[in-house]
């Protein structure tokens, strides 16, 4: 007859008293200091995955918090940013530039050619990906919207021009009840644009000297760089889909 050999590998128990002999407590306490291991690597395995959720969750909350869910635009394609330095006129010591010169034929040119091509045409596939809807042009095709920077630039110009009514109280074409709720809108809509664009660049004060005061005053400094979008490459971008339409029409 054959048996079977029994193959399984037995290790011998190991005791807490002193009856072992010195190779069985070297071998006991191998295993403990395996088994030691064995826990502090799974106790490290634990941790390190923790952690890696813990930091891809963070990550991801920062990442949405930086990226917000933004309205469609077609003029998304033409945004670039430069850095810009603000000029601030006589307050900060500076001339005034044409857009703050006393009224006259060039300075109102130079105002209107900021903003008066600000309708556009759009392809109906760019309306349908509009946030509102928007009716068709004329003659039934393409459909017209407008780029709110133009709009909040022509009614800056309106409060502008409110402010000095005695040149410009004879352009004014609007009855008096009509203009007025023009310049109100104008003001509430320039609030909100400030509002919703909420400039966060930091504005320094310093000692300055100013032609207004006969001692040093510090003031703030208004002249100073912000990171800002290409208002001149938006410019081209809106010009070259302009619909022929006058944002100035009273």
């Amino acid at each position: 007859m054959h048996f079977k050999s029994d193959e399984s590998v037995y290790e011998p128990l190991c005791s807490e008293d002193n009856t072992q002999s010195d190779f069985m407590e070297l071998v006991c306490a191998h295993r403990r200091l395996r088994k030691i291991t064995y826990c502090l690597s799974a106790a490290l395995v634990v941790l390190l995955i923790s952690n890696l959720a813990f930091i891809t969750k963070l990550t991801g909350a920062k990442e949405c918090r930086a990226e917000p869910f933004l309205t469609f635009s077609p003029a998304q394609e033409a945004v670039e940013y430069e850095v810009v330095k603000f000029h601030s006129g006589p307050l900060n010591n500076e001339p005034d530039d044409i857009y703050s010169g006393p009224p006259s034929p060039v300075v109102d040119q130079a105002w209107r050619d900021l903003y008066e091509f600000g309708a556009i045409h759009v392809t109906p596939d760019i309306a349908s990906k509009l946030a509102n809807n928007t009716e068709k042009m004329y003659d039934g095709t393409e459909s017209i919207v407008g780029i709110d920077v133009f709009h909040q630039l022509h009614c800056l110009n309106m409060i502008r021009k409110a402010l000095s009514p005695d040149y410009y109280g004879k352009e004014i074409t609007e009855n008096k009840e009509v203009h007025a709720a023009h310049i109100n809108h104008c003001l509430n809509s320039v609030r909100q644009s400030l509002q919703c664009g909420a400039d966060i660049s930091t504005v320094p004060f310093n000692v300055q000297q100013l032609k207004f005061s006969s001692h040093p005053l510090l003031l703030p400094t208004f002249n100073v760089i912000h990171t800002c979008r290409n208002f001149r490459k938006l410019q081209e971008w809106t010009r070259y889909r302009w619909t022929g339409e006058l944002i100035d029409e009273e």
